[in-house]
C-alpha cells in the first residue's frame, strides 16, 4: 500500500529544518565573509560606498548567483547590512553607503589627496590668489569611480583645514573637481594685519 503522507506539523518541522540548513550552507558563509572583508577595506579607505556583485566578487557563476541571490539577501539582513536594490542592468550587484570619516586622523588615501591639494593651493597662494581648483582624478591621480567614493571625505577633510569647499561649475560641474577657498572676509582682514605686524618687525614699510 502507498505509504501515508505526514502529517502537517512534520512537514512544517521538515522545511523549518531546510531554512535553517540553507542559511547555513557553506556557500552563504563565504558570500558574507567576502562581503564583510570589502566593507571593512572600504571603511579603511575611507570611501563612503562601495558595491558587491555576487558573481564576480563572490566568484561565483551567474547561474550559481541567481540560485544564491535570496539567502544571500536573507544572511545580509541578518548582519545589518542595508543596501541598494540591484538593476535590471546588474542584477547582481549591490551598493553600500558607508559614513563619511570625521577626522582629524584620516585615512591613508584621503591623507593623500590632502597633501596633494595643499601643495598645489599653496603655489596658488604664492601667485597670489584666493582660490585653487582641485581636481581629484586630474590632481588626486584617482580612477573616476575611487573618486566619487572618496570625494565626500575630501571635501570634510578640506573643510577641517579652514577651506571653503564648493563642486566646480560648468565644465567641471560633473567631474569630482572642486574650488577652494581660503580668503573669507575674516581671515583676510586678518592676514592683512598679520602682514603688517610682520612689515614692521621686519622694518618694512
Amino acid at each position: 500500500s502507498a505509504p501515508k503522507p505526514a502529517p502537517p506539523a512534520l512537514a512544517k518541522m521538515f522545511a523549518d529544518h531546510l531554512v535553517t540548513s540553507t542559511l547555513a550552507a557553506r556557500p552563504v558563509h563565504e558570500l558574507l565573509k567576502t562581503l564583510q572583508q570589502k566593507h571593512d577595506v572600504a571603511l579603511q579607505h575611507g570611501h563612503s560606498w562601495f558595491s558587491f556583485d555576487l558573481a564576480t566578487d563572490g566568484l561565483v557563476h551567474v547561474g550559481e548567483a541567481a540560485k544564491l541571490q535570496e539567502s544571500f539577501e536573507l544572511a545580509m539582513k541578518s548582519s545589518s547590512f542595508t543596501w541598494k536594490e540591484p538593476s535590471g542592468e546588474a542584477p547582481f550587484t549591490y551598493i553600500f553607503t558607508l559614513d563619511v570619516p570625521k577626522g582629524p586622523t584620516w585615512p591613508g588615501p584621503v591623507q593623500q589627496l590632502m597633501m596633494s591639494m595643499k601643495a598645489k593651493c599653496k603655489i596658488e597662494a604664492q601667485h597670489g590668489r584666493w582660490w585653487c581648483r582641485f581636481d581629484l582624478v586630474e590632481d588626486g591621480l584617482l580612477h573616476e569611480i575611487e573618486a566619487s567614493k572618496l570625494k565626500e571625505a575630501f571635501q570634510r577633510a578640506a573643510r577641517s583645514e579652514g577651506m571653503k569647499v564648493d563642486a566646480s561649475p560648468g565644465l567641471f560641474a560633473n567631474k569630482p573637481c572642486y574650488e577652494l577657498r581660503w580668503g573669507s572676509g575674516k581671515r583676510q582682514r586678518e592676514g592683512v594685519q598679520d602682514n603688517k605686524h610682520g612689515k614692521a618687525l621686519r622694518g618694512g614699510a
